[in-house]
């Protein structure tokens, strides 16, 4: 958008091999939003055939998961799925807090909780109005980024 360098947007979206959400530089809850870079370059230099691709934004604090090459990212497991009553949750064990997010299709927040380090199982009860049968997005939003599911709520 216009010169190099003064109205430049950067939005980064990264998935699994699933298709799940790993890392969003600025989720919506839908998708990821453009932010301006506001001046300064982007270097991106491409791994040496290890499969890791480094980001270097200069000025830019480097995250301690890049640092230490410690894939700390929440992983999520949903089910049963499509779910009725109640849905079990299953994350990997973190060593921060972090927050799991329901997202119904207009990207609305329908339920949250807040989960501690090493927490690792949770049990929903999804039968009260507020989750209509349809299609959501569960997300674990971390420290080390972000992770999430398909959730298919029937009645």
């Amino acid at each position: 958008n216009g010169e190099p360098g003064t109205m430049d947007l950067i939005g980064l979206t990264l998935f699994d091999n699933g298709g799940g959400l790993r890392y969003s530089s600025n989720w919506s809850g839908v998708q990821t939003v453009e932010q301006l870079l506001d001046g300064g370059n982007l270097v991106v230099h491409a791994g040496k055939g290890n499969g890791k691709t480094n980001l270097a934004i200069p000025g830019a604090a480097t995250p301690a998961a890049i640092v230490q090459g410690t894939d700390i990212t929440p992983e999520l497991e949903v089910f049963p799925n499509p779910a009725v009553g109640r849905v079990n949750i299953r994350m990997s064990p973190v060593p921060y807090p972090t927050r799991l997010r329901l997202f119904d299709m207009q990207g609305r927040v329908v339920w949250e909780q807040r989960i501690e380090a090493g927490e690792v199982a949770l049990e929903v009860d999804i039968s009260d109005r507020r989750f209509v049968p349809g299609v959501y997005t569960i997300g674990a939003f971390g420290e080390g980024g972000v992770s999430t599911r398909r959730l298919v709520i029937q009645r």
